[in-house]
């Protein structure tokens, strides 16, 4: 199988009160970051990945943790952790607001992104899109620069364009770790997912930060990934692209409730959401955290397989030297203000990860971590 033989995700090593505590121990040591979910075709999981990702991880470390809808044709984001447009403030509305004063305090913007219940802090994406709201690179800058030295995470929900200027801005300037999706069952969203890393080679983004790339794959499990990869790789008009991935990839198996329409009503409710997915999420956010902090100290993990070489064809050495040299590091994110400390309690939970899917209910039982999440105001 290439470079998709290493599955964090999927398995059941350990529990859900041991992997809440390893991502306790991690956002100590990698306290601040900014996470981008990038794929290029709409229903790649994208969506689905951030959200749950971020509830997540602002539930368990109690940190203020920033969810972007950046997706500006048809962003969802909002709406699926309950802070549509209308119960939030807009990636426009913050940009106004910054605009008019630049010095905003963090307690003025935490007015304006209104929480979820599990703490997340959500910037809508505008409902209407014309030249008046279309955004450019250096208003992100703006953005951006203010969040980063005044909140801790961002989850930044890609639209499926990177190839413009404003995302590109995000991705390379701004972006710690990117977060690659796809859906296992879905052949076009493979493909699309090796189509994303190779467009982001190809347009500049830091060749490092691609090649270690957390590859999030939805609604499957390993030996099925496997299948589809195998197909994948025979058909890919890129050629062997899906082979070029080269970090660390997780697997968050199937769920009913993300699978069915109540998610895209109800949105995040981790009360809903079987033991097992829940456990994969938090190897997503261990693997992530683990993989940030590698790359601050200039140690990704990567596939130890000696078939990849990124420099295989003149065209791509070409790229990959223009990646070095032409694009914008990445902004180390700073929080020059201070915040409340951090209440970090991990959760007790009450069900092994392999405990059979819970009902569709909210409150049909499952695990307890979504009922002791403590209201947010």
């Amino acid at each position: 199988m290439g470079k998709f033989t290493n599955f964090f995700g999927g398995s059941d090593h350990r529990s859900e009160q041991a992997a809440a505590e390893q991502v306790l121990e991690l956002s100590e040591a990698i306290p601040t970051g900014v996470y981008a979910c990038v794929q290029v075709k709409g229903g790649g999981s994208k969506t689905t990945t951030a959200v749950n990702m971020a509830s997540l991880l602002a539930h368990l470390t109690h940190a203020t943790v920033v969810l972007i809808d950046a997706n500006p044709a048809s962003g969802n984001s909002g709406r699926k952790v309950g802070r549509d447009y209308h119960r939030t403030v807009t990636v426009q509305g913050l940009l106004q607001a910054i605009q008019k004063n630049p010095k905003v305090d963090a307690k003025d913007l935490l007015r304006l992104m209104r929480p979820t219940r599990y703490g997340v802090r959500v910037v809508a994406a505008d409902p209407i899109i014309d030249p008046q709201t279309r955004f450019y690179d250096t208003q992100w800058d703006t953005i951006l620069d203010v969040l980063t030295t005044k909140f801790e995470y961002i989850i930044v929900d890609m639209g499926n364009d990177i190839t413009d200027k404003a995302a590109l801005t995000i991705l390379n300037r701004w972006t710690s770790v990117l977060v690659v999706t796809a859906t296992v069952g879905n052949y076009e969203s493979l493909l699309q997912m090796a189509t994303t890393e190779e467009t982001m080679r190809r347009f500049g983004i830091d060749a490092t930060k691609v090649n270690a790339s957390v590859a999030a794959f939805s609604n499957g499990d390993p030996g099925q990934l496997s299948q589809y990869l195998e197909a994948a790789q025979l058909h890919d008009r890129l050629g062997n692209v899906v082979a070029r991935h080269i970090g660390p990839a997780v697997v968050v198996r199937h769920d009913r409730y993300l699978a069915s329409p109540q998610f895209d009503t109800m949105g995040v409710d981790f009360s809903a959401i079987s033991s097992r997915t829940l456990l994969d999420y938090y190897e997503l956010l261990i693997i992530l955290l683990e993989q940030a902090y590698l790359l601050a100290n200039g140690q990704p993990y990567h596939s130890q397989d000696d078939d990849f070489n990124d420099e295989a064809t003149p065209e791509t050495a070409q790229l990959d030297q223009k990646a070095s040299t032409q694009a914008p590091a990445a902004s180390a994110p700073r929080v020059t203000e201070p915040l409340p400390p951090r209440r970090p309690v991990a959760p007790e939970l009450s069900h092994p990860p392999d405990e059979p899917r819970v009902p569709l209910s909210p409150n049909g039982g499952g695990h307890n971590l979504g009922d002791q999440a403590a209201p947010w105001k």
